[in-house]
């Protein structure tokens, strides 16, 4: 019986013999390199690719580096931008590990790579090569994996010769990435065991890859081959220190290296005892900073005392706070800042409230069955959690945690104020996140937390980000349809500001569709009143009787199909990207073939591809949290 691989290159000779005449000369090529490859020396180097705007794919490049590593593989790993694609040989495994972020744009450390791979006009050779994309189906679902799509298309058009030796995986965050990624590495680890030959006639087996460890749940340390962190006496503590813009200012985003005041934060719900109320937040702007009505913010969180003196006591082994963590030598490679002391990078650069990674999680439950998405991703469990559920677990060692944990990445908010009327200062709105997990432990979101307990007069790090493809159009006459749920009131309340504010030079055509949980949840009651003169619709509804966002949408079908289809009306959608953005497109998408008055739309696919038309056209804006 032919294994995997060898079943494919004796199919290959097969096609090379009887379609010769038939096919395109580098198809040609690419077979007779398929049929000619020995599998001795098959994928016995590694190149491992990643293009991250966050850190995950980044993470997941370094959790793969490490599992071939410990197979035994030569392997690099490098951002695309590092690696012209002319320098990618045949000789070598290829793996690219892709996000997309933006409006389905690549990331900025990737997007020379995929120019120069688009405009190669040079014949390459047969290189061999994989691709695990990185997106969120719900809440980008016009964009979903674009990046990666792309990357896959552009070496098809380009480098008709490579070989691609695992179709593209969709690791999809809405679901489970993790567990996702984890089954792509597998296959990887399998497809280069199976590629290996072995002499003596037995299964290939990798070292200590997962694939080899996972028959007996380990009882030592985690094996991998994180370097020992050098660790020096502390020369001066600053421990105490608000964040790092003083200490290290490089590890912040190079647009998010500003200390912003504080100058208001408070609850508006009117019982303040109710804490996951909306709450709103006033930031004073820095000299010689401005933004744009419907732009982002983006604030660095740190984590809690309270949280990191627990990993401190029950997590790490034997570790002094404050000794700091000189890795110089491993640039590149370590993903923390270098210099800073211990409990400064468990304070301000690790995520300590991630999930671990599956294998991190089968090793801290000594579990090789463990159902990863059930029991870990989806309570949310981190290491803390798993390691004080068993008591007999051995304690984790600090390059352990530190290279397995995700770097602490700032949150994006959406600025609810207009520039014309607050140039100097910005307004956020923001619901603090608690909540009781499937398994009964309190949850709290870190920066909605970070942000309820900031008192006026206090700092936060956080910068600005441009959003051109959410404004108001210029010209008056085309209608808006401002559609909100919850925290998405934000951005609507800086156009609402902004369509004030203009005067009788705003728009005559405007509609307004608000959701809220309850009456007393709703916010912002004399924005809307003073908004009324020039609202043609609106609509304020709540979950607890039902009136729902949907319903009322519903209500105005020919109304709404005609202002889309006839009139050119933009809309705005904003809010949870699950939940009410989903639900919103699909009713949306209903209304427009369901009342459809014309007969131009008459079913649901026609409906579908009249919204993606609308999105190509820039009338359909989407502000929707992951």
């Amino acid at each position: 019986m032919p294994t995997n691989l060898e079943y494919p290159r004796m199919m290959n000779r097969f096609l090379l013999r009887s379609t010769r005449s038939s096919l395109p000369m580098t198809v040609l090529r690419h077979l007779r390199w398929l049929s000619t490859q020995p599998i001795k020396d098959s994928f016995q180097k590694v190149s491992i690719l990643y293009g991250s705007q966050t850190g995950t794919a980044q993470l997941f490049a370094m959790q793969l580096q490490q599992a071939l590593q410990g197979a035994g593989k030569e392997c690099t790993m490098k951002a695309m931008a590092e690696v012209p694609p002319s320098s990618l040989t045949d000789d070598c495994l290829h793996l690219f590990l892709i996000s997309t972020t933006g409006v389905g744009e690549f990331p900025s450390n990737a997007k020379s790579f995929y120019e120069g791979l688009s405009s190669s006009k040079n014949e390459a050779p047969a290189i061999p090569y994989a691709i695990f994309a990185l997106g969120n189906s719900q809440a980008h679902p016009n964009h979903f994996c674009a990046a990666g799509k792309a990357l896959q298309q552009a070496f098809q058009a380009k480098f008709p010769s490579a070989v691609q030796v695992l179709p593209v995986r969709l690791g999809d965050d809405a679901v489970c990435i993790d567990e996702e990624f984890d089954q792509w590495q597998e296959k990887i680890l399998h497809t280069i065991a199976k590629g290996t030959e072995n002499t003596d006639g037995e299964t290939p087996k990798c070292k200590t890859s997962t694939l080899a460890t996972e028959t007996q749940a380990p009882t030592t340390r985690i094996p991998t081959n994180y370097p020992e962190l050098h660790l020096l006496a502390a020369q001066q503590s600053r421990d105490d220190a608000p964040d790092l813009l003083d200490i290290f200012p490089h590890f912040y985003k190079e647009n998010c290296r500003q200390r912003m005041e504080i100058t208001y934060n408070r609850n508006m719900h009117p019982h303040a005892v109710v804490d996951t109320g909306l709450h709103e937040m006033h930031l004073s702007l820095p000299s010689g900073l401005s933004y744009e009505t419907g732009d982002h913010i983006m604030i660095y969180p740190r984590n809690p005392d309270l949280l990191v003196q627990a990993y401190l006591s029950h997590v790490l082994e034997g570790v002094d706070p404050s000794q700091v963590v000189n890795e110089a030598s491993q640039a590149g490679h370590y993903p923390h800042p270098s210099g800073l002391s211990v409990y400064q990078t468990l304070s301000h650069c690790v995520d300590l409230t991630a999930p671990p990674s599956p294998s991190f999680a089968r090793w801290l439950t000594s579990s090789k069955s463990l159902e990863y998405r059930q029991q870990i991703s989806q309570p949310r469990r981190t290491v803390l959690d798993l390691v004080m559920e068993n008591p007999q677990a051995d304690k984790v060692s600090l390059a352990d945690l530190l290279y397995q944990l995700p770097p602490l990445q700032p949150r994006y908010y959406s600025i609810a104020s207009a520039a014309s009327a607050h140039p100097n200062e910005l307004y956020l709105t923001y619901r603090p996140v608690h909540y009781i997990s499937s398994r009964g432990s309190l949850r709290n979101g870190l920066c909605t937390t970070f942000m309820q307990n900031c008192k006026p007069s206090q700092t936060i790090v956080a910068g600005l980000v441009s959003n051109p493809a959410f404004r108001l159009p210029l010209d008056p006459q085309v209608p808006i349809i401002l559609i909100g749920g919850g925290c998405g009131v934000a951005p609507i309340r800086g156009f609402l500001e902004e369509l004030v504010h203009q005067g009788t030079n705003r728009p005559k055509n405007v509609s307004l569709f608000l959701g809220f949980r309850d009456p007393a949840d709703q916010v912002y009651h004399e924005l809307v009143e003073e908004s009324q003169g020039f609202l043609q619709e609106c609509h304020i509804g709540y979950a607890s009787d039902g009136s729902l966002v949907t319903k009322a949408l519903s209500r105005k079908a020919e109304f709404l199909h005609q202002q889309l289809v006839t009139q050119g009306a933009h809309v705005y959608i904003c809010g949870g990207a699950a939940s009410f953005g989903a639900a919103i497109r699909k009713t949306v998408t209903d209304l427009l073939w369901q009342g459809n008055c014309s007969g131009t739309i008459p079913d649901a696919e026609v409906a579908t591809s009249f919204l993606q038309h609308m999105s190509s056209e820039g009338r359909w804006h989407e502000d929707l949290s992951d």
